[in-house]
């Protein structure tokens, strides 16, 4: 029977040994591309470097603070050569944010681009003790090295260290809305169980050809692209970030086959004039994942013969959760389902909770608590945070759910956000979900804003599709005839965007800021 160390090395390393003269990915932006063995010697290189030159011992964290390269995968494949813990910071956080992360994390060295220097030369000066190298092949002041010189350094095969499945590999940030990401810890355990769900509920192999656009420094681009990938021998095209200039012809050129990414991706896509006439065929699924997608969105790719569908999932366990069973389906079946989010993956338990904490039957809402063999370690530095996500061994999640009869799951709406009018819980996806199916919306957000009379009562942030002439009563006047009374939002606010971050959720508390007011 295999033990732990042996499991790890063989998720780690197998491919590269098996398979090494196999192409892995095409970079591109550079036209560069690279092969298993490239992984396996530029892995080897970083990591006899980081040993002998940075001191980096097992435990120790590296961190990376750059835009999709191949850098980010030399470093995941030199973590078991280490042991090292692997963390990525938002190229979009500002020096202040940065430093807090740092301060709390307290990476040894830290790898960045050259974009991103002036950052770094600030942050040379407030940490003396942490070692910075800089992507590209020319050393900037106060670096221990460039990353030319990792890459001439010693390719010398070294013996792995012991590791255990609940050593920490990774630190992933969340995509918190709020104040400064908290760190996930994701163990070795975690990663491996969650690559086994993802490539079971995606059916994902070494035949697939995926766009990898998604940034590097979030959960979804590692845990439910780049690793299951790696692991099953996939090919990858990777760009800097997504454009929409570049994507219909890497389509076609590199014959993609399944495409994983956000609302707004497959909302330029639709948008662009190329899609009317381009060739979706040899693409059998996409997931979109994040928030969920419009069904202006879906119809769009279900008229081209596409399986879409939405996921759902949590950078705390998994990340991969709910997925619909996507190779079994037809895009009738899908659409039959098209609000639901899918069924729990392999590893997953679910519990829908009401507000006593008892299970609620099907058909009833309540809030999501979830366990997984991918479950996180808990905060870095965040015992409190941990107590409070995890109590008793469940992930309390924070959205309300429901299940249907077949077992599917369905997101109503997040507890947070939930509001009570008239002393009714509303939930406003529920309210949007019916919104974006109005002539001339093309986004929506309802939120709860003070009312004398009722406590609370909605309010719509509407962005119009480009062209549309809705005004807000046209609007209301479809909520009257298609929403209950008490959902209808008595407030509708048109507007130019609503704010999301990088990978399109919503910012909630911006969302407040700019126009929680109705006075």
């Amino acid at each position: 029977m295999m033990n732990d160390n042996e499991i790890i090395r063989d998720f780690f390393m197998s491919r590269l040994e098996r398979d090494g003269k196999s192409e892995t990915l095409l970079d591109y932006t550079t036209g560069i591309r690279y092969y298993y063995q490239d992984f396996e010697v530029r892995s080897r290189k970083l990591a006899n470097f980081l040993t002998d030159k940075a001191k980096i011992k097992k435990g120790d964290r590296v961190a990376i603070c750059a835009g999709n390269c191949v850098q980010h995968i030399d470093m995941f494949y030199a973590i078991v050569r280490i042991g090292y813990i692997m963390t990525s910071y938002n190229v979009k956080l500002t020096e202040r944010e940065l430093s807090e992360l740092i301060l709390k994390e307290k990476p040894s060295v830290l790898l960045y681009e050259e974009e991103f220097k002036e950052k770094a030369a600030a942050l040379k000066k407030r940490f003396s003790e942490l070692a910075f190298i800089s992507i590209g092949d020319k050393k900037q002041e106060g670096d221990l090295a460039c990353y030319q010189e990792v890459l001439e350094y010693s390719d010398e095969d070294r013996p792995l260290p012991e590791h255990q499945f609940e050593d920490i590999a990774m630190l992933v940030h969340t995509g918190g809305t709020t104040g400064i990401p908290k760190a996930a810890m994701i163990s070795y355990r975690a990663l491996y169980y969650n690559v086994i769900n993802q490539v079971t509920a995606y059916g994902v192999n070494n035949r697939d050809v995926v766009y990898v656009c998604l940034p590097l420094f979030h959960a979804a681009a590692w845990n439910s692209l780049l690793m299951p990938l790696l692991y099953v021998g996939a090919r990858m095209v990777m760009t800097r970030k997504f454009d929409k200039k570049d994507v219909f012809q890497i389509m076609k050129q590199e014959h993609l086959t399944f495409l994983l990414g956000v609302p707004t991706i497959f909302q330029y896509m639709m948008e662009d004039p190329a899609f009317e006439t381009a060739d979706f065929s040899e693409i059998g699924r996409i997931r979109c994942g994040a928030a969920p997608a419009s069904l202006e969105i879906m119809r769009a790719y279900w008229k081209k013969g596409v399986r879409f569908c939405n996921g759902y999932g949590m950078t705390e366990v998994g990340p991969g959760i709910l997925a619909m069973p996507i190779n079994s389906m037809s895009v009738k079946d899908i659409e039959e389902k098209r609000l639901s989010v899918g069924k729990p993956m392999v590893y997953v338990k679910l519990r829908i909770v009401n507000e006593k904490g008892e299970d609620v039957p099907k058909g009833e809402k309540g809030e999501l608590f979830i366990r997984s063999a991918a479950m996180f370690s808990g905060y870095w530095g965040d015992p409190e945070e941990t107590e409070l996500a995890l109590q008793n061994g469940w992930m309390h999640s924070g959205d309300i759910a429901q299940q249907d009869e077949e077992g599917y799951y369905y997101i109503v709406g997040r507890k947070k956000n939930m509001f009570i009018s008239h002393g009714e819980n509303i939930y406003p996806v529920e309210i949007e979900n019916i919104m974006k199916e109005c002539p001339g919306i093309h986004e929506v957000c309802v939120i709860g804003v003070p009312d004398k009379r009722k406590g609370e009562v909605g309010k719509a942030i509407v962005v119009l599709r480009e062209g549309s002439k809705a005004t807000a009563e046209d609007i209301k006047e479809y909520c009257s005839k298609n929403l209950a009374k008490i959902k209808q939002p008595k407030y509708v606010e048109i507007v130019e965007e609503i704010p999301r971050n990088s990978v399109g959720k919503v910012l909630m508390s911006k969302v407040h800021e700019l126009y929680g007011n109705v006075d």
